[in-house]
């Protein structure tokens, strides 16, 4: 597995991981977590180390200290598969999840640039895409990171209109955009059905 350059964030410390790096895995039969380790040594008198270790375990990552970039569950005699579709990406066994990753970008936390990605390619491919579906999906595209938490909590809200707020949730999230991608995919077919409907003529 490949961990990829980028720039995390912890607190005011910010580190940039200018290689690639490689991560040995297997099958365990359970979930394992990849994810990003940070350890602070204040014994220095005039400045604070901080040391970033990527590491692959069994542990759910602790908050304080711990990032989770994706995780899995790997079973015996089966390898790590692409996702079929965007539903695919909450799949227990076999698949890479994104949806629980510790993802930051403008007005906080929010959803890895892999899930709206996937979202946004299969929203312009539905068969019932509204302009503000298809800004959203040029948005998300365009976006080199993760989308602004504010913008992906606005967007699903107004699609949605359930209660006054989301849940910043990834969990929560995703599975709101899951059912948006539904309704886009059946909006098409259903004004064609009632076409069809309108279209008959009984004898009797």
């Amino acid at each position: 597995m490949t961990v990829r350059p980028g720039i995390i964030k912890y607190g005011d410390f910010i580190c940039l991981m200018a290689e690639e790096g490689q991560i040995s895995f297997g099958p365990a039969e359970q979930t394992q977590y990849l994810k990003i380790l940070i350890t602070i040594d204040q014994r220095p008198p005039d400045y604070v180390l901080y040391q970033m270790d990527i590491v692959l375990d069994l542990n759910e990552p602790k908050e304080e200290n711990e990032f989770e970039l994706c995780r899995f569950n790997l079973r015996k005699g089966a390898h790590l598969r692409v996702y079929k579709n965007f539903t695919d990406m909450n799949t227990e066994y076999d698949t890479i999840n994104l949806i629980h990753s510790s993802w930051g970008g403008l007005g906080g936390k929010t959803l890895a640039p892999g899930i709206t990605r996937l979202f946004s390619k299969e929203m312009l491919a539905s068969g019932n895409i509204r302009p503000e579906d298809r800004s959203f999906a040029y948005l998300c595209l365009s976006q080199p990171g993760a989308v602004p938490a504010p913008v992906l909590n606005d967007y699903i809200y107004c699609k949605t209109q359930e209660g006054e707020m989301l849940p910043e949730k990834n969990l929560v999230l995703y599975e709101k955009m899951c059912d948006i991608l539904m309704e886009a995919g059946q909006g098409s077919s259903g004004r064609e059905k009632k076409s069809k409907e309108r279209r008959r003529i009984l004898v009797d």
